[in-house]
Parts: structure tokens; sequence; C-alpha cells
């Protein structure tokens, strides 16, 4: 059981490091994160997505500007925000669910990111560390949506735990 954490914890590394190569030259619009909590959370279960989401979480603060704390967080509520969802009113794993539980991740991480930047800007005099337009807030959607189909038909090709079906048929 620790053998398997451990190479879980290394493959969450391995992705930090690839994230984080993507990131340096592209600014920070290659967040990809939520995607890729969505896909755990989606794919395994919510305990592998949790630990996902701590690791990756933890790592990404460790060389945020932000606050340290703000991602680990981040990646909390959004994990029990789409596990809450997926449980309650999303209960199949056709592409369109996955679609819409990844979309409604970025807009949770851009959200929170948002308010826990103006929140530290109110309260603690910090200046702005991220700059949110239209055109960055896009170019995020799009790079996330492009990651979503990506990791769904790779992982529909292999397994049988995802429905092929864009739509669930009776």
């Amino acid at each position: 059981m620790q053998k398997k954490y451990f190479f879980i914890i290394l493959l969450i590394i391995f992705v930090f490091i690839l994230h984080q190569s993507l990131i340096a030259n592209f600014d920070w619009r290659f967040n990809l994160w939520p995607v890729i909590l969505v896909f755990v959370l989606f794919a395994f279960n919510e305990n592998l997505a949790l630990l996902w989401g701590i690791v990756s979480g933890f790592l990404l603060d460790l060389y945020s500007i932000l606050p340290f704390g703000i991602n680990l967080i981040t990646f909390f509520l959004i994990i029990f925000i789409i596990y809450l969802l997926a449980k309650n009113f999303v209960t199949n794993r056709s592409f369109l669910s996955f679609f819409i539980l990844c979309l409604i991740a970025v807009f949770l991480n851009i959200g929170f990111l948002f308010l826990a930047q103006k929140l530290f800007s109110w309260f603690g005099n910090l200046e702005q560390i991220i700059i949110f337009n239209w055109s960055t807030i896009f170019f995020q959607i799009l790079t996330n949506i492009i990651l979503c189909i990506i990791l769904y038909f790779i992982t529909a090709k292999f397994t049988k735990k995802l429905k092929t079906d864009l739509i669930i048929s009776r």
C-alpha cells in the first residue's frame, strides 16, 4: 500500500515538473490542474483525487507567488464541489458529463484565485499578482478544454470505466 502511494506521489511530482516547465514559458494561462483533478476524480476515486489535490496544491504553493495555502485550499474546494456534483447530479460517465465538470472546475479555479487575490489585496495590502483579463481567461479555458478532450478519449480507449457516448443512450 505504501509502495502504491509512493509511485502516485512520484507521478504527481512528474506531472508537476512537466506543468511548471510549460508555465515558465507561457505565463499562468497553462493552469491545467483543475482538469487533471477532475480526471483523477472521474476516472478513479475521490481518495486518489484528494491525494492529487493535496500534493499538487502543496507543490504549487511552494513555487507560487500567491500566499501559501491558496492553491491547496482551492484544489480542496474544487475536488469537494466536483465530487458533490458528480455524486448527486452527474451520475453517468459520459464525455458530456466529464466536459461539464471540467468546465465547472476551471471556472471555480479562476473564481477562487480571483477571490483570494481580492481578499488579500483588501486585507493584506497585496498588489495585484495575477492579471485577470478576458484573453487570459479565454486562453486558459481553451487549453483546459483541449486537455479535457485528450484525457477523456485516451482513457476511454484503454479502459471500460468511461462511456464513449456523448450522452447516455437508452
